[in-house]
């Protein structure tokens, strides 16, 4: 998928993805917001998280994001 124009991810995005294993968001030059709420979800068995070369204005807050396994971010 071309993220190349993505702005901003929803809360919402990954309802419903409980095997969901890798979140991979790379090139992404216009990201600039992920909703606050978007990582308040259960991901069982996410394991890698990465967000790179974008320009978010923020860190996602992941406290809430609730998984089974170490997550790798990079």
């Amino acid at each position: 998928m071309n993220v190349k124009f993505l702005r901003f991810i929803e809360a919402g995005a990954f309802n419903d993805m409980k095997h969901l294993r890798t979140i991979y968001i790379y090139q992404a030059p216009a990201l600039r917001v992920i909703s606050p709420s978007v990582f308040h979800v259960e991901l069982p068995h996410l394991k890698i998280l990465r967000i790179v070369h974008t320009s978010l204005e923020q860190i996602p807050d992941l406290s809430q994001l609730k998984t089974n396994s170490i997550l790798h971010m990079m």
